[in-house]
């Protein structure tokens, strides 16, 4: 039976989305009770997401899985098991794993979702004991809508936060990382290819993941934050996603807050490959200046 767009879908029908595997009998049960997630980070990638899932690991009243991108709404396409590295690293060589809590609650959160399917992702957030919980996956922001509205399905209150950043500077991180095997210098065709790919792209398209989103979970469930505001302003940013999220603030170290995570190679591309880029991306920046015409200005005033 279908499930209704609205309201909380039936325990039995969950399971019927995402049967049970047989043989793991116990992987479920032995988390806790299910609970819905109250927040969805569904991106964009390179935008900050790992600097709020840090800080969110250190406030004493949001919960977040040990894992921090549990994917569990992603087509095949990028579900990708070898993403669950903690559980790759612990059976193909366990005695070189590093054997501590922390990195053994991701193995058996990484397995419980590859093997338990609805049920254990949402006992993984009962587990969790938080006021208020969510998850952070930058690859929700490109699903297509079918995939959104199977997160609404589940979880029909959730607030959606979107860590929105320049998109030139995000498809250039986003390259970056693509090439850091590669050794400098790098020539601007090599930038310009690794920048340009569909899915690089795809990530930058900020205003047909918060329209996409808003049709599925009303615009007021929506709350976009800046990339930006991580290095000017991070304490009062954390403090600005609790109110969004309906979780109590309190003070984190401000150590943690100003810390670099998650940090990608340096090497520069040229001038003329941003404004190569910025020439592509327009659309998205007219489409933006909409709703955000003082950041966006600020953004197009580094290539015009």
């Amino acid at each position: 039976m279908a499930l209704k767009r609205t309201g909380q879908p039936r325990n039995g029908a969950i399971k019927r989305l995402w049967p049970d595997t047989p043989g793991v009998p116990n992987i479920v049960e032995e988390i806790g009770p299910e609970r819905r997630p109250d927040f969805l980070c569904i991106g964009t990638e390179k935008a900050g997401t790992t600097w709020l899932w840090d800080a969110m690991n250190h406030h004493p009243n949001v919960g977040v899985p040990r894992s921090k991108e549990l994917r569990m709404f992603n087509q095949s396409r990028t579900f990708d098991a070898n993403h669950f590295r903690a559980a790759r690293q612990f059976f193909e060589d366990p005695r070189a794993a590093p054997l501590r809590p922390e990195f053994l609650e991701r193995v058996a959160t990484e397995m419980r979702l590859l093997y338990g399917g609805m049920p254990a992702y949402l006992r993984i957030f009962g587990q969790l004991k938080e006021p208020i919980v969510g998850e952070l996956t930058p690859q929700y922001c490109v699903q297509p809508i079918e995939r959104v509205e199977l997160m609404h399905q589940v979880a029909p209150d959730a607030r959606i936060v979107y860590m929105l950043r320049d998109p030139v500077a995000r498809v250039l991180s986003g390259a970056r990382m693509v090439l850091r095997n590669d050794q400098p210098p790098l020539s601007d065709h090599q930038f310009i290819k690794a920048a340009t790919h569909p899915m690089q792209m795809a990530f930058c398209n900020a205003p047909n993941h918060i329209d996409k989103f808003a049709k599925v979970f009303g615009e007021e469930k929506i709350g976009v934050f800046f990339f930006d505001d991580i290095a000017e302003r991070p304490a009062d940013l954390l403090h600005e996603f609790c109110d969004f999220v309906g979780a109590e603030r309190a003070p984190v170290d401000q150590k943690i807050l100003v810390q670099k995570v998650n940090t990608g190679p340096k090497f520069q591309p040229s001038r003329d490959v941003q404004t190569t880029l910025y020439a592509k991306l327009a659309p998205v920046y007219d489409a933006l200046e909409k709703s955000f015409p003082k950041r966006v200005n600020l953004w197009r005033d580094k290539y015009e």
